[in-house]
């Protein structure tokens, strides 16, 4: 698909598939991720059944951002969706594109501060993780969420470098 096509085609709110000579292209609205810390240097995670998975999953807080939506706007509305909590001080640490093979899928990772207190209902698990612990379970492979992978990695080497 030529670089004018993909423009034209913009920001889509919905998933979309498109066909063309070059093959198949899965385009995905943009997501974000929130690594958000607790006073105590844990990040926060959910724990949740992921369908195309088949099994749990232990990943940042995160989802799609709406039409007409910041990325920290949707990291606002997706860390309180998700675990109950707010998320303050928000900034953008780095943006991900999932796969040039086969998708147009940009994720945008966040960091930010949240205090757990006081807590609304929340649909999934919230797992609070060590940055240490959290690399360990990157290392033995109980956390595969790419986004998750990308953002610990980048808090760690942070970590490393403040010491």
């Amino acid at each position: 698909m030529s670089k004018q096509r993909f423009e034209q085609l913009g920001a889509p709110a919905l998933s979309a598939l498109h066909v063309d000579r070059g093959g198949t292209v899965l385009i995905f609205p943009a997501s974000v991720v929130v690594a958000a810390m607790e006073a105590d240097g844990k990040v926060a995670m959910v724990r949740q059944f992921r369908p195309s998975a088949s099994r749990m999953t232990i990943e940042l807080p995160g989802g799609r951002i709406e039409p007409a939506e910041t990325p920290e706007a949707a990291a606002h509305r997706e860390f309180k969706e998700e675990t109950g909590l707010r998320c303050v001080g928000l900034k953008r640490l780095f943006k991900l594109n999932m796969d040039f093979s086969v998708s147009r899928h940009e994720t945008y990772v966040l960091t930010g501060r949240m205090n757990l207190v006081p807590r609304d209902s929340a649909p999934f698990e919230l797992v609070l993780l060590t940055l240490t612990r959290a690399l360990a379970m990157v290392t033995n492979g109980s956390i595969t969420h790419a986004p998750t992978v990308a953002a610990v990695l980048w808090l760690t080497r942070q970590q490393r470098r403040r010491r």
